[in-house]
């Protein structure tokens, strides 16, 4: 059975994304190693990310495998994503599953490595893609004119919240992520939601978002 999966290149200073179907064998041990151990740098992820169709990468030499003559035509994807990085997520997410992938490999020059997704559901990726997306668009503190090292997004956030008592730019952030649900999700988990279930839920988003 074909384990898909979409390779991805994100250009943080274009703010595209080029994507690749790869069909066979994407899962972290098989094409995850591969592209860690062949396409590591800048240069080779663009390039592989620009194949378009993969059937299978080769795990000891690296090597590009096309069964079907035919798919060597087919050309990767590219998207322009925006500034609203929750919708820039939203928008990936829609990629990785019009490729029915079961994993997302996304090479972030910001970060200099590939970092993995798995498509276990829409809620759970999202919410992963949407806490990811400063780091991989590089846009995090800055320290010396550089990105901080060793700091994930979430302990940045929790931080700067620490810092700057700014509870309102929270709440936006979770209205954002709430419309964001509803619209991958649908309305249904909200239908009968009164105010205190608002206030409720908001506050869970906080305890999550703060969770080291």
């Amino acid at each position: 059975m074909a384990t898909r999966a979409a390779i991805i290149y994100l250009d943080p200073e274009t703010l595209t994304i080029t994507s690749t179907y790869n069909h066979y064998d994407g899962y972290p041990d098989s094409l995850g190693a591969a592209l860690e151990g062949h396409y590591d740098d800048d240069i080779n992820a663009k390039k592989i990310a620009s194949e378009g169709y993969i059937s299978y990468l080769d795990l000891e030499t690296g090597e590009i495998e096309v069964t079907n003559p035919s798919d060597r035509n087919v050309k990767p994807e590219i998207m322009n994503l925006t500034d609203d990085e929750p919708q820039s997520a939203s928008d990936i997410i829609d990629l990785i599953n019009s490729y029915g992938a079961d994993y997302a490999y996304i090479w972030s020059p910001a970060l200099d490595k590939w970092v993995t997704f798995k498509n276990s559901d829409n809620k759970t990726l999202y919410m992963k893609l949407e806490q990811m997306m400063p780091e991989l668009l590089g846009r995090g503190n800055f320290e010396d004119g550089g990105m901080m090292e060793n700091k994930d997004y979430m302990t940045e956030w929790k931080n700067f919240l620490n810092e700057n008592k700014e509870i309102d730019n929270m709440w936006a952030v979770y209205v954002k992520s709430l419309v964001n649900d509803i619209r991958l999700n649908g309305v249904e988990d909200y239908v009968n939601f009164k105010e205190d279930d608002y206030v409720e839920d908001f506050n869970n988003f906080v305890a999550d978002k703060m969770d080291s």
